[in-house]
């Protein structure tokens, strides 16, 4: 009985990966299509900047200061740094650097997505509901190209209720870590991002260089219940049919991790909050998507199944190991999957590096090292989270690097 199961998998799951190897290929020929363009317009935008921040006086003045200096006018945009149960001198620097410190403290659950949604009602009740325009969230180790604002200001004023900024690595020289995650995040953006807006669907929130149309946040709030706060409120949106728009005109730069212990402990709570959104929201996006007839919403559920995908694909690669000194599946060969696999493998990466304009031959040890690393990481991730889904967690990065000295603004 085993036997036949293991069989039928091993027999069967070979479409699966050719229908995502394909689906993926597809998502990334979007690039070839004309970049999406919106019309300048002047600044009418009122912006309210917001940073969630735990223990961050290292870096928050930094951003403060960078903010100041953006291409924007000043008395259109207000800062709040939301202070979630700091012990450090984070509200004073924020102080000082003239934002305004929204202090968080005593009991109660802590993490990204609780203190954005505690900060946001806080600016209501400072502001009221409709002072603002729209908001934008930034992590407290960002830097922030001098465009930024004006550039969301043409979206919003084009149409555009919830936006994503192009994210791109602050610190790609501090190590061989950060130059490997330099180029898994050009990949990602170039082929990934740049295709699925081209094609017209949602692109995804991804933690900083957001921006939301105020009135949509005072409606839906911030109010998530998983690690992965950015990637439930793409979900959320998506079902109130609101598109999530890739904005690659204006960029934000994160701090990479420099570690691997610090990439596994935040990699986990992704995997984790991966899990918890696919079994809150897979059968809805699925079920909205088929009675709607909404493509958004289906590529949503194709997203959705990425946890389980990779527990698969992996029992996939044991297996096929272990049949080779066993011997309980006799299928024919599938040479044509087999090359499939490789060719897909090898081209991927290399190519988001030449989309993304870096240079390909000097980046070519870190390419290696990636293929080398990061998918058994991934895998190995996802199936220890399983283990781990009732974690509450918000296991904090943190951030000391500076803004790399090529890298203008």
């Amino acid at each position: 009985m085993i036997s036949d199961i293991l069989s039928w998998f091993l027999a069967n799951f070979k479409w699966g990966i050719l229908f995502m190897g394909f689906y993926t290929l597809l998502t990334e020929a979007g690039n070839l299509l004309p970049r999406i363009r919106v019309a300048v317009q002047p600044p009418r935008t009122r912006f309210g900047l917001l940073i969630p921040a735990h223990n961050e006086e290292r870096v928050v003045g930094d951003l403060i200061a960078n903010l100041r200096t953006l291409d924007y006018p000043q008395e259109l945009v207000e800062i709040f740094v939301i202070c979630d149960h700091c012990t450090d001198q984070t509200a004073r620097i924020v102080a000082e650097a003239g934002a305004i410190a929204l202090v968080s403290e005593g009991a109660g659950a802590r993490g990204k997505g609780i203190a954005l949604d505690w900060g946001l009602n806080q600016v209501f009740a400072l502001r009221g509901r409709e002072h603002f325009d729209a908001f934008c969230v930034f992590d407290a180790d960002n830097r922030v190209a001098t465009n930024f604002l004006r550039v969301m200001n043409n979206h919003l004023l084009a149409g555009h209720f919830a936006l994503q900024a192009y994210l791109d690595n602050k610190n790609p020289k501090t190590n061989w870590v950060t130059r490997v995650l330099r180029v898994e995040q050009r990949a990602t953006n170039f082929l990934w991002h740049g295709g699925k807006v081209r094609w017209g669907l949602g692109n995804y929130m991804i933690g900083t260089g957001m921006c939301i149309k105020a009135s949509l946040m005072a409606e839906a709030g911030w109010k998530v219940r998983s690690l992965t706060e950015d990637l439930e409120m793409t979900i959320k949106l998506a079902l109130r049919g609101v598109r999530i728009w890739w904005v690659e005109e204006t960029r934000v730069f994160d701090e990479s991790p420099s570690n691997l212990k610090v990439i596994w402990y935040q990699r986990q709570r992704w995997a984790i909050g991966g899990w918890r959104c696919f079994g809150y929201y897979f059968l809805p996006c699925l079920w909205g998507g088929i009675r709607r007839l909404n493509i958004r919403l289906l590529d949503i559920a194709i997203y959705l199944i990425t946890p389980l995908w990779a527990v698969f694909t992996l029992l996939y690669a044991i297996l096929n190991l272990l049949n080779g000194f066993l011997h309980f599946y006799s299928g024919p060969a599938d040479p044509f999957l087999f090359w499939f696999g490789i060719v897909f493998g090898i081209l991927y990466t290399p190519m988001g590096v030449l989309f993304s304009g870096l240079p390909l031959f000097a980046n070519i040890p870190y390419i290696v090292i990636y293929y080398a690393v990061m998918p058994l990481l991934a895998s190995a991730e996802q199936v220890i989270s399983l283990f781990r889904l009732n974690r509450r967690f918000w296991f904090h990065t943190p951030h000391k690097d500076k803004l790399d000295a090529e890298i203008k603004l």
